[in-house]
C-alpha cells in the first residue's frame, strides 16, 4: 500500500486495519479507531459526516461492489472496473479511485494488478468516521 497522503486515507487505513484486527485483539481495535477519529478532527477539518460520493464515483463504488462480490470478496482488477463502468480509459478510473480513496471509501495499491479495496464506508457497511450502521441510518 503506498503511503496515505492525506489524513483521510491514513484514517481509513487505521479503520481497515481496525476492522482486521477487531476479532484478536479488540481493545486495540478501539484505540486504533478513535486515533482514527481524532486525526480527521484535529488535522482534517473535516466533519464526521461522510462526503457523498458524485454520481460517476458512485458508479465506481457500485461496480466495485459487484465485482467483489462476483470474485467471492478478491479484489477487482482496474481494467475491470474500468470497464463495467463504461471508462474508455484508465486514467478515468484513476481520478475518480484518487477522489474516493481521499473520502475514504477505497484503499488502493497501485502496483498491484488487484488493487482496489473498499472500506468499510465503501462497502456501505457502517460509518468510517464514527462507527455506526449505515444500514440503520437509512
Amino acid at each position: 500500500m503506498t503511503a496515505p497522503r492525506v489524513p483521510g486515507e491514513l484514517a481509513a487505513a487505521w479503520r481497515l486495519q481496525a476492522d482486521r484486527i477487531a476479532g484478536d485483539q479488540p481493545r486495540a481495535a478501539a484505540v486504533l479507531r478513535r486515533c482514527a477519529d481524532e486525526l480527521l478532527v484535529r488535522f482534517s477539518g473535516l466533519s464526521l459526516q461522510p462526503v457523498p460520493p458524485t454520481a460517476a464515483q458512485q458508479r465506481v463504488l457500485d461496480a466495485t461492489r459487484a465485482l467483489t462480490r462476483e470474485l467471492e470478496g478478491r479484489a477487482p482488477t482496474f481494467s475491470a472496473v474500468a470497464a463495467q463502468c463504461g471508462f474508455a480509459s484508465l486514467a478515468t478510473l484513476h481520478e475518480h479511485l484518487t477522489h474516493l480513496r481521499r473520502k475514504g471509501y477505497v484503499v488502493t495499491t497501485p502496483t498491484f494488478t488487484h488493487g482496489i479495496r473498499l472500506t468499510p464506508l465503501g462497502l456501505g457497511e457502517r460509518c468510517i468516521a464514527c462507527g455506526h450502521d449505515l444500514q440503520e441510518a437509512s
